[in-house]
C-alpha cells in the first residue's frame, strides 16, 4: 500500500510538473464542483468520474511531453498487435 500510495504521489507530481490542472467550465461559464471524495465502492475503489481541464504550462513542456508520449508510443508491446 505504500508503494502503491507513493507512486501516484510521483506520478501526480510529474503531471502537475508540465500541466495545469484546473475545474472545468460548463456552457455557462460556471465552474463545474470537482468532488473532494467521491469514491466507487467494492474491492478495487478508485475515485469516480470527474471532469477537469488539463493544460501545458509551457510551450517547452508541452513540447517535452509530446516527446515522452511519442517515445512511449514505439515501445508499447499492445501496439504491435
Amino acid at each position: 500500500m505504500n508503494i502503491a500510495e507513493r507512486s501516484l504521489h510521483i506520478l501526480t507530481a510529474r503531471i502537475l510538473w508540465g500541466c495545469q490542472m484546473s475545474h472545468k467550465v460548463d456552457a455557462q461559464g460556471k465552474e463545474i464542483p470537482i468532488p473532494s471524495y467521491d469514491y466507487v465502492s467494492g474491492f478495487n475503489t478508485q475515485p469516480k468520474y470527474f471532469q477537469f481541464d488539463l493544460k501545458a504550462r509551457d510551450e517547452k513542456k508541452a513540447e517535452i511531453i509530446k516527446q515522452a508520449y511519442l517515445e512511449s508510443r514505439k515501445s508499447d508491446p499492445l501496439r504491435q498487435i
